[in-house]
């Protein structure tokens, strides 16, 4: 220390000389530290990869006190900033004890680049949104602080404007409110995108969505129309409502399924209003708002048929009509009619509508009194002016009345809004007119025609229905589709075997339509028996199909829709000559792999090879579409004695497969958890091992992802088995021994078993619960005399793809399959450096578990420190939250946190993941009425969720979430705030099981 070393040079403490960094870069293999900080220590045993000296920073591992392993106990690293040379790295990173650019704001003093970026420690122009500001609001990808394009870019609350380029706050509360028509009368047309804002209340007609609020004052009774259209490529769903009080007092609300809603009151009185614009489940894109005032007629024309007012729904362009109407303006003109209300009939005043279908229809009428009418609503529906045989429903009741008419036919008809039981008031009047859709059932599937071994057909699943019921197996490749999915029917007839290639694709401007098709031999039968395959394209693209030597027979092609999506589509069928299936397609007949000298080598293809699978199944579990629509075609192999077994796949020259690999034992078709010893896929190959692999027949599968199919190599080879570690199991748990509170060792789970199996209940962590199901672990005990932090990191060697897991059991529950008694547990979803930590441990003696998260084995450094115990945070509940004042930052710690928040307690649109990690609770009193920002910058290793609890410090009470940027990085979100009243705000993760899900930050409110 504190010898000065020209250019990029460090010094050797150990020879005195000075050396050049590793690899010739100023840090280790030209990267930074993988995010776990050193704490200021010596290095806990990791030694760079060839090199003598640790002149950068170590690989993730946690400096904690003790000597790198082989080498003299000295830390080449800085001391102070004399240490560092002036230049590109003038500052000596305390933790680290490394010489960087910066590790903190101030060390960037230029304008331009005025952040210092933890993760690399440079200084940069910006990390995240929360460093920028109007009129530069967005960080880049160059992390430069440039105008906004979207609104997305703005956050939640905010909006982009065209004009300038800034974000703007919105006006989605009352408070808030943008005032329009200043006069009390006129027209005004604008843009919105009401899915930027807050979800704080809800109409009548819709109860979530994120809305925006505008307000207006009349002097004197107007007449109002209001409609909402989304503009061109939005994925806006337009619901409005208007309230004369902030909070309960509506007057009027529309939520229809698709295209407009509007509102039409055709006598306003004078007052003050607030208008509600909506997008139903927060749906984005922007919107047009249209507002019209004017003054109201002195008569109402349609209180004959002859004066009917015209509603615009013609079951063909326009599906959906609202009007406002109000009988106290009508009079008992006709009493004849209502049929089905003899006071309405003697003394009812009423009004007349009319629509003209285009086509055939399904029609659905409704009468709903708007808040405060009194009005009992009489429906008549008929021909227009004739009313025979007329349609009539009456309520008993200031309540909705409704008719239904399915297969309306094209024509024009009336509507007759009568008023019941001597009263008379204010309405909304619904019709709604979907085109019937032939197909929506099998009873009547369209047939195809096939001219060249071809067939289309074109449709639109906009207006059907959802086919599926709770229960049904299929369409077995998407969830959604069954759930909420619109489905239509095809079929087609084959008189003798072919192979059949189906294609939809979705068609219009700016399709958003993600099409799925299954198919199926018998119509009803929603079981996966009958289904002959199934493809979801899981994107507005096209899903295609491919069954191979289909026998001859009647099929039916459901063409669905996943994740609620629905449009116009183009239908392709064509039919080729059959191709018979490899030998070993199926698990009737699988080719035995023939071994010499330890190795089986085949060639083969799936061109022609059937999908056994269906995307219900269980196995294969690492790809979801070889489970769909892939081809497979199947091995077996027998151990005579416990052997290591290699599996090397590869496509073939020009081969367009990607291969999926999986083994199963014992039996070919099982679909059991425990059967499956391995499941890899990968572009350009496969190559696992298996160590140990028990005694036994396995039947090795070639599978096919993303719909490839092709040729392939497959190589097996046995070998030797590799020793079990000696702390493979509970009974051979190897005790870490402490120096200086620090326990470094190398260990391996090459060889190793899985100690658990598929049904236990631990480890509760891992990717679709790997380490229980497959797994290999080796187990450590440590002995705590007293309260202490524990700090667990464990680094991959080797060069397998190996995800570690860790996870610690209580004392006495070494083999315990408890969740109850698995006091954390976390795993990665890459080969990089895994922490755990564990604050306050009692004193005791507990197990570590070294698991995997992958289906691969390696070796592994592990560090484990023992720190003081850190207590409990004082703001870990709402109990005592601290207190954030405007522009002030406070530090904070989630490491000894609870989990007292999670996504069970949240509403919907707080939901991301489980939000089951550690949690502390801040508070914020606005100190005047306008916008507010909070920032949440968290240390390099730490990725926070922040979620604002708005009127109480309760979980329901949440209504933002911010979640986006990652470990290191700023989270933010702006937000309208009331003088004098408190805000609280959440920093969480999303998941306790996941590497970066506590740490310290820095929290403050601008």
């Amino acid at each position: 220390m504190g010898v000065r070393c020209s250019g990029s040079d460090l010094c050797n403490p150990v020879t005195g000389l000075c050396e050049s960094q590793d690899a010739g870069t100023s840090l280790d293999a030209g990267t930074v530290d993988a995010g776990v900080l050193d704490g200021g220590v010596v290095d806990a045993g990791l030694p760079d990869a060839g090199a003598t000296i640790d002149a950068g920073v170590d690989a993730g591992v946690a400096d904690a006190g003790a000597p790198d392993a082989g080498m003299e106990p000295v830390d080449a690293g800085c001391g102070s900033n004399a240490d560092c040379l002036l230049g590109s790295a003038p500052y000596c990173e305390p933790s680290t004890r490394e010489c960087v650019e910066c590790f903190l704001d101030v060390h960037c003093p230029s304008s331009v680049v005025p952040v210092c970026d933890l993760r690399v420690k440079r200084c940069v122009g910006c990390v995240a949104g929360a460093n920028c500001a109007n009129p530069l609001p967005v960080c880049d990808a160059t992390q430069q602080c440039v105008q906004c394009t979207t609104s997305a870019e703005c956050g939640a609350g905010r909006e982009c404007s065209a004009v300038t380029g800034e974000c703007t706050s919105l006006n989605d509360t009352c408070a808030t409110a943008r005032a329009i028509l200043p006069s009390g009368t006129g027209g005004i047309s604008i843009t919105a995108e009401p899915g930027q804002g807050i979800d704080d209340t809800a109409g009548s007609c819709n109860p979530n969505g994120p809305e925006l609020v505008y307000s207006f004052t009349t002097t004197s009774t107007q007449s109002l129309t209001v409609a909402v259209t989304p503009l061109s490529g939005s994925s806006a769903r337009p619901v409005v409502y208007l309230r004369s009080d902030c909070a309960m007092t509506q007057l009027a609300c529309d939520a229809p399924p698709s295209g407009s809603a509007s509102i039409s009151i055709a006598a306003l009185p004078a007052g003050s209003y607030f208008l509600f614009v909506e997008s139903a489940n927060g749906a984005p894109g922007r919107v047009s708002l249209s507002v019209a005032l004017q003054t109201p007629p002195t008569n109402v024309p349609n209180t004959t048929c002859a004066g009917a007012q015209t509603l615009g729904a013609n079951g063909a362009t326009t599906f959906r009509s609202v009007v406002v109407g109000n009988t106290t303006l009508g009079a008992n003109t006709d009493t004849t009619l209502p049929t089905c209300s003899a006071t309405a009939r003697s003394s009812g005043n009423e009004l007349w509508y009319s629509y003209t279908l285009a086509a055939q229809s399904n029609v659905t009428v409704v009468a709903r009194p708007i808040s405060g009418s009194t009005l009992h609503p009489v429906i008549s529906m008929g021909a227009a002016c004739a009313n025979t045989g007329t349609l009539c429903q009456a309520a008993t009741a200031a309540a909705a009345t409704q008719v239904s008419i399915s297969g309306q036919p094209a024509g024009t008809y009336s509507i007759l809004i009568d008023s019941a039981d001597g009263t008379t008031g204010a309405f909304q009047l619904e019709l709604d007119a979907v085109p019937v859709i032939a197909n929506d059932a099998c009873a009547g599937a369209t047939a195809l025609s096939f001219v060249n071994d071809s067939a289309t057909a074109t449709g639109d699943t906009s207006f059907a229905t959802n086919g599926n019921v709770a229960g049904d197996q299929t369409p077995s490749c998407s969830d959604s589709a069954r759930g909420t999915g619109r489905d239509v029917i095809f079929s087609y007839t084959l008189a003798t075997a072919r192979d059949v290639t189906i294609a939809v694709t979705p068609t219009g401007a700016s399709p958003t339509y993600q099409p799925v098709v299954s198919v199926r031999a018998s119509c009803t039968d929603a079981t996966r028996a009958t289904e002959q395959g199934c493809a979801s394209s899981a994107a507005p693209a096209t899903g295609q199909l491919t069954l191979v030597n289909q026998p001859a027979g009647t099929y039916f092609a459901w063409v669905d829709g996943s994740q609620d999506t629905s449009g116009p589509f183009q239908l392709e069928v064509a039919t080729a000559a059959p191709t018979p299936p490899p030998a070993n397609d199926t698990c009737a007949s699988p080719e035995t792999l023939t071994f010499s000298n330890d190795v089986a080598t085949v060639t083969g293809s799936t061109l022609q090879a059937a999908n056994d699978n269906s995307g219900g199944d269980v196995s294969p579990t690492c790809n979801p579409s070889a489970k769909q629509s892939g081809r497979d075609v199947v091995y077996q192999f027998t151990l005579a004695q416990p052997r290591d077994v290699r599996f090397q796949l590869v496509p073939t020259a020009g081969s367009p497969l990607i291969p999926v690999l999986y083994v199963r034992r014992g039996n070919c078709t099982s679909q059991l958890l425990a059967d499956e010893v391995t499941c890899q896929a990968a572009i350009g190959g496969v190559d696992t091992s298996l160590t140990r692999l028990a005694a036994g027949t396995y039947f090795v599968f070639v599978d096919s992802s993303a719909s490839t199919r092709g040729g392939f190599q497959l190589a097996v080879t046995q070998s030797t088995p590799t020793p079990a570690p000696a702390n493979d199991s509970c009974a051979g748990a190897q005790t870490l021994v402490f120096t200086n509170d620090v326990a470094n060792v190398s260990g391996t789970l090459v060889g190793a078993d899985n100690s658990n199996s598929p049904t236990d209940n631990a480890p509760a962590c891992g990717t679709d619960f790997l380490p229980r199901r497959f797994g290999r672990d080796v187990v450590y005990s440590y002995t705590l005399t007293s309260a202490r932090d524990v700090d667990v990191t464990v680094t991959p060697g080797g060069t397998e793809p190996w995800f570690p897991a860790l996870y610690v059991r209580a004392p006495n529950q070494c083999a315990s399959f408890s969740a109850g008694f698995e006091l954390a547990c976390v795993a990665e979803t890459a080969s990089r450096p895994l922490r755990l930590y564990l604050p306050n441990q009692a004193a005791g003696t507990y197990f570590l578990h070294v698991d995997s998260n992958s289906y691969e084995s390696a070796p592994f450094m592990l560090n484990v420190a023992r720190r003081a115990a850190t207590p409990t945070p004082a703001n870990d509940s709402c109990a005592a939250p601290t207190m954030l004042s405007p522009g002030v930052a406070v530090q904070g710690d989630t490491r000894a946190a609870s989990d007292n928040f999670n996504s069970l307690g949240y509403p919907q649109v707080c939901r991301r993941g489980l939000l089951d990690g550690r949690d502390v609770v801040y508070a914020y009193t606005a100190a005047s009425t306008g916008t507010a920002t909070v920032v949440v910058t968290p240390e390099a290793d730490f990725n926070p969720a922040v979620l604002m609890l708005q009127n109480a410090c309760a979980a329901a009470q949440c209504v933002r979430f911010a979640d986006a940027q990652g470990a290191g990085v700023p989270e933010s979100f702006s937000f309208s705030v009331t003088q004098g009243s408190t805000y609280f705000f959440v920093v969480d993760s999303v998941s306790r099981e996941v590497p970066n899900a506590f740490g310290t930050f820095a929290i403050r409110v601008q």
